[in-house]
């Protein structure tokens, strides 16, 4: 045993209370329906033995039961009855008390074959047992009794099964089932649930709870308290270090930093309660070592923990995704601000845990005393309410809402990585039960705070000398009473296909379990393997529902997911401008397993607890200039300016079918403007999937030009071509993938925030040759009301597999598809086209003659621009819309340029002559100081 553990054994350290913000050691949304209780056993006989190797194994435990306390229990019996009991004649006439008969106990829905009751009332009456368990249906008759104490077990078998030969099968002590998990850590084997260095732990029956789950890594909780020893031995692996996971933000509401370094311990003592490694031959073990416990560092030394920093906490942790949050402190009265907090953060998911206080009073402490906060109050190893009079107790009465160890255990120290410090008080208390709402949140990820808080205290066991009736966490009760269910694990693929193979998490026996697709029933099971296949052919391209009824004897259990599928015919060439019926859907990754997200997200599962939700943008349809026709594609906001933090959103296409073409390209235009300060994950980007998005490829732009994946300011529309030749011959799918780690600097503060794209094109062979010319050319360079032109002939030169030419005279903005835009299309050979505009509305300017290629396929070709200069206001040089000094200044130092040189811009040649002269400079001052 490590010496830290020996100090702990050998000294339990006595916490003291503190006054106003007290360290309490040694010192709603609206309600889902509960899940269903009950079911029958598990049936643990195995299908490898024949009935009668079964049937010697159990003559054989008959026999020798193997080690008391261990194997079974030395003051519980188990009778099995014979079948087919039809008569009641020949039993020893007795008379049970009433609320003892068989007739009376609970669970009567076990019990269908009641003639059997008084074969239980005879057994019991005739030795003085309790009737503790009875089932009497299926292939079960049997009952379970509490033998009275002092009475020889032995002696009362022999009797019983010598008096009731004739009605019996067999008749033993009970069975003890033994864990199918057990920690090697030394102070936990050396612990029992009412000594050692862990009996809490053990008291609470987590033991039990963890052959269901240890805890999952992706539920988070927080302690709220004076930091953490992080790179303690128990805890180095289990709790966060906010400086590396969330360097952003402060977890140290002191400090104003993410340093947890805790010189008082407290904190430290109450996360090794939560999270102290297991199986790693240490000294102790935490209620939920799977689960990872966040710190949130609200006071150094209890002289400085203010109302605000734990406010800030409580909205931080929300913030950060944690799932329950532990508070082992109080105030002396209420405290605005931090009721505050308490509604907004359990409304937002989080359940809040709060030590009732130490005074050993019927006194509120807050926040335990506020509605939304679950009070723990301390209890010794017989679950009675501490009180060492005239030293501490726990405080009691109405406001307690359950209660959980609180003395004499051991927890991390500060000091080294290997120091153990004893705990206890209502302090130690909260965590027992944060680590059991851990371990409930892990196995019933979408139960509610109103399911959690019921399920907590309708499985807990009896207290005494609380004044009300205050239970007792029980993680192994909460489990038996719940672990029957049916869970649908997130799908690791985008999209189904066909037939839809699903295999549901089962938990406990069921009798069958029936299958609906769109709410119309599609397949039941009665057997194992509870494997559904699932014909979605009907379905297109467009989500589903599947929902499963499971039975269990009396008990109902469902489960329901929405699924997305895709069974549309693969195209090629494949075209969406979003202007007419849209073939790509919006799809959240966020409903699916986090190994898809992780590749969705472009970074590991462990950096996706900020993504609490979808954020506030996603993908829509825009008419905010659009590259061509009326609509484009926009991902943010709904208000078209901004986008949300946290942000992972795809758009995706249908099934695209490559076969056609040796080297397909993907084509299409987008602008946009996202953060680009040095984060890793504020990006746009393309990926493509060939297996109906179980795995995800980051796309590769086209002749080598890296990765297709984008982050700060793209001010115009832009083409982007894309090599799918790596998956020629293939089914694939394109997504389009918007993901932010949160709001910050690098975006274009001056302009609307988000991704733009249109014009979405995946075809043949792109190469320069496909659809190609060699130049585009105007009749006119300049026009307007100088030259008396306002229209102008657009022509191509060369043209090579060209079915069609799209011209636009593009006014700046460039490439936004401005309404101001013009656009002529030119279907036929040579493919020229006459462009006209009004000669009002124009200032001087530049505008670009674009001329986009189409080859005979409607597949994208070559575009090419040549500028063209709108001269409507003789004098604006400068092209500011006034003729003034700037002007005059700008002027000057064009004298002497002729038009065949790269400076010459037309509207300083006012007389048209080719070269920009002193006679030019007549128009400056002709037309000075007018407006436009």
């Amino acid at each position: 045993m490590p010496s830290g553990l020996s100090r702990v054994c050998s000294s339990i350290l006595a916490l003291s209370l503190s006054l106003g913000l007290a360290a309490c050691s040694g010192g709603s949304a609206g309600p889902d329906k509960l899940p269903q209780q009950g079911g029958q056993p598990v049936d643990s006989r195995s299908s490898a033995h024949s009935r009668t190797e079964l049937d010697a194994l159990w003559q054989a435990i008959l026999e020798n039961p193997g080690q008391p306390g261990v194997d079974y229990s030395l003051s519980r019996i188990t009778v099995s009855y014979k079948p087919g009991l039809s008569s009641t004649r020949g039993l020893p006439k007795v008379q049970q008390p009433l609320g003892e008969r068989a007739a009376d106990q609970g669970n009567a829905i076990l019990r269908e074959n009641r003639q059997y009751e008084a074969l239980t009332d005879a057994i019991a009456g005739s030795y003085g047992l309790r009737i503790t368990n009875q089932v009497y249906m299926g292939r079960t008759q049997a009952a379970g009794f509490e033998l009275p104490q002092g009475a020889d077990g032995q002696t009362v078998l022999e009797q019983l099964r010598r008096d009731f030969a004739d009605s019996i099968e067999w008749a033993t002590f009970a069975r003890l089932a033994r864990p199918c998990y057990d920690p090697n850590d030394p102070g936990w084997t050396a612990s029992t649930d009412v000594s050692g260095v862990v009996w809490g732990i053990r008291r609470i029956g987590c033991q039990g709870a963890w052959d269901f789950t240890l805890g999952d890594e992706e539920v988070l909780l927080g302690v709220m308290d004076s930091g953490c020893n992080i790179q303690h031995e128990e805890l180095v692996n289990t709790v966060i270090d906010p400086a590396v996971e969330f360097p952003l933000v402060n977890c140290d509401l002191v400090n104003q930093d993410n340093s947890m370094e805790d010189v008082e311990g407290h904190g430290t003592g109450c996360i090794g309660i939560v999270a102290a490694e297991a199986d790693n031959n240490l000294s102790i073990v935490g209620g939920a070592p799977g689960c990872r416990v966040l710190p949130l560092k609200v006071t150094n030394n209890w002289v400085d923990g203010t109302d605000m920093n734990v406010a800030e906490a409580g909205y931080l942790g929300s913030q950060l995704g944690l799932r329950a949050i532990s508070m082992s402190f109080g105030y002396f009265g209420p405290v605005p601000v931090i009721e505050d907090m308490c509604i907004d953060v359990e409304q937002a998911g989080v359940l809040l845990l709060a030590s009732a206080g130490n005074e050993d009073a019927e006194f509120e402490r807050w926040p335990a005393a506020y509605p939304q906060c679950m009070s723990v109050g301390a209890t010794n190893s017989v679950d009675a309410r501490i009180s060492h009079e005239g030293w501490w107790g726990s405080n009691f009465g109405p406001g307690v809402d359950i209660a959980a160890p609180g003395e004499d255990y051991a927890s991390c120290g500060i000091g080294a990585t290997d120091a153990y410090q004893g705990f206890g008080g209502t302090s130690g208390a909260a965590p027992h039960v944060l680590a059991v709402a851990g371990l409930l949140f892990s196995y019933f990820p979408t139960w509610s705070n109103d399911q959690a808080w019921l399920a907590l205290r309708e499985t807990g066991d009896p207290t005494v000398g609380f004044g009300f009736a205050v239970p007792r966490v029980d993680a192994a009760n909460l489990f038996d009473t719940y672990g029957i269910s049916l869970i649908l694990r997130p799908p690791t693929r985008l999209l189904e296909h066909g037939t839809f193979n699903l295999s549901p998490e089962v938990n406990g026996a069921f009798d069958s379990i029936d299958a609906l697709l769109n709410d119309a029933p599609a397949q039941s099971l009665n057997a194992v393997p509870w494997t559904f296949s699932l014909d979605t052919s009907a379905l297109g391209f467009e989500q589903f529902n599947v929902k499963l009824n499971g039975s269990s004897g009396p008990g109902q259990y469902p489960a329901e997911r929405n699924y997305w599928v895709d069974n549309s015919v693969p195209v090629f060439p494949y075209k969406e401008n979003f202007d007419g019926i849209n073939s790509m859907r919006i799809i959240s990754p966020l409903q699916h397993d986090v190994s898809l997200i992780s590749q969705l997200y472009l970074t590991t599962p462990t950096a996706l607890q900020n993504l609490m939700d979808n954020g506030p943008g996603t993908w829509q349809a825009s008419e905010d200039t659009p590259h061509s026709g009326t609509y484009c594609f926009y991902c943010g906001l709904p208000s078209g300016d901004d986008y949300g933090a946290f942000e992972l959103d795809c758009l995706v296409s249908q099934a695209i079918d490559l076969s056609p073409t040796a080297n397909p390209t993907l084509s299409f235009y987008h602008h946009y403007n996202v953060e680009n300060g040095g984060s890793a994950f504020d990006k746009v980007s393309v990926l493509v999937s060939q297996n109906y998005g179980q795995d995800w490829d980051l796309a590769q732009l086209k002749d080598g030009a890296g990765p297709a994946s984008f982050s700060g300011v793209l001010a115009d529309w832009t083409r982007v071509d894309i090599d799918l030749g790596a998956y020629a011959g293939q089914t694939v799918h394109i997504a389009f993938v918007f993901n932010s780690d949160e709001l910050a600097s690098g975006e274009d503060a001056g302009q609307p925030k988000g991704w733009w794209i249109d014009d979405i094109n995946v075809s043949k062979n792109y190469t320069d040759q496909l659809g190609a010319f060699s130049a585009v050319t105007a009749s006119e360079k300049t026009l307007g009301l100088i030259p008396q032109r306002f229209d102008l002939s657009a022509a191509i030169s060369g043209p090579v597999d060209v079915g069609r030419v799209v011209y636009t005279l593009d006014f700046a903005p460039f490439g936004n598809g401005g309404p101001e835009d013009i656009v002529e299309e030119a279907l036929t050979a040579p493919f020229n086209a006459s462009l006209s505009f009004s000669e009002t509305g124009f200032n001087n300017q530049i505008a670009q003659l674009r001329a986009q290629s189409y080859d005979t396929e409607g597949s994208l070709g070559l575009s090419l621009s040549t500028p063209v200069y709108i001269f409507n206001h003789p004098g604006d040089v400068n092209a500011d819309g006034i003729v003034d000094q700037a002007d005059k200044d700008a002027f000057s130092d064009k004298v002497g340029l002729s038009s065949s040189e790269p400076a010459y811009i037309p509207w300083f040649d006012s007389d048209f002559d080719g070269r920009i002269s002193e006679l030019d400079s007549a128009a400056v001052g002709y037309f000075w100081t007018l407006e436009p």
